[in-house]
Order: C-alpha cells, then sequence, then structure tokens
C-alpha cells in the first residue's frame, strides 16, 4: 500500500529485512479476507498505520513475479497493489519483517527490491491506473 497523492508529499514504502532495499508493506492474504482486508490488515500489522480509502493500483503476474526465497522455495507471486492518500496512526519503525519505515518521494527512492521494481517503477512513472500486468 503506498501514499499516491502526487501532492509533493512523500510517499510511503518499506524496508524489507531480506535483502535490505525498498519493498512495500503487505505479504499474505488470511483464510475468508478479501483482498481490500488484507492490504488494510498487513499495512496495519507492518506500519502501525491505518489505511483508508484505498484504491486498486494494479495487478502483477507472470514470469516476473517468479522468486526463490532463503529456504529453496521457488515461487510465482501475484500482486495485488493498493494506493491511499488516506491513513491514521503512528508509523512504526523495525518490526518482524521490516528494518524500517519512511517515507519518500518518488525521485528519491533508494536500492528498490528487484522483485518488486516493476510496479515501484510503475508508481514512479505515473501509468494509466489500475495497471494489468
Amino acid at each position: 500500500m503506498w501514499n499516491h497523492s502526487g501532492k509533493g508529499r512523500p510517499n510511503f514504502a518499506s524496508a524489507p529485512k531480506r535483502p535490505r532495499c525498498l519493498g512495500h508493506s503487505g505479504r499474505r492474504y488470511g483464510a475468508c479476507e478479501t483482498f481490500l482486508e488484507t492490504a488494510i490488515r498487513e499495512t496495519y500489522e507492518e506500519t502501525g498505520l491505518q489505511a483508508e480509502n484505498l484504491q486498486l493500483f494494479g495487478l502483477y503476474s507472470g514470469a516476473e513475479g517468479y522468486a526463490e526465497y532463503q529456504n529453496g522455495d521457488q515461487v510465482y507471486s501475484v500482486q495485488i497493489i493498493f494506493h491511499t492518500q488516506e491513513f491514521s496512526g503512528e508509523l512504526i519503525q523495525e518490526g518482524t519483517e521490516s528494518h524500517e519505515h519512511r517515507f519518500f518521494k518518488p525521485d528519491e527512492l533508494p536500492q528498490i527490491n528487484s522483485h518488486q521494481e516493476r510496479f515501484i517503477m510503475d508508481w514512479v512513472n505515473k501509468g494509466s491506473l489500475p495497471i494489468l500486468k
């Protein structure tokens, strides 16, 4: 979930534990949850922020979704990305899945997690929404 205001306001992203580079909040959905409920829950659990009025940013799948985890598991993921301009709460720092949480402007991004680069760069390049890849 990202703040996608386009009003010069810094935008949110998180830094995953492994590797130490820019990523986003959200991982897996729970039984009987909708995608929207999952995005709201995961954002709160990982960042301390309560996301409101989420809008679909994009759907991503295919060969570019391939990842191999440290335990050797290999997956092709489907990414369902939401964005918002509305949230409340206190931004927490290091948690079980992230080193830190900060706000970034699109032109000030640090190193990006390669598995998440395609949708982060779509956010930077401000394509027509929702994006389907």
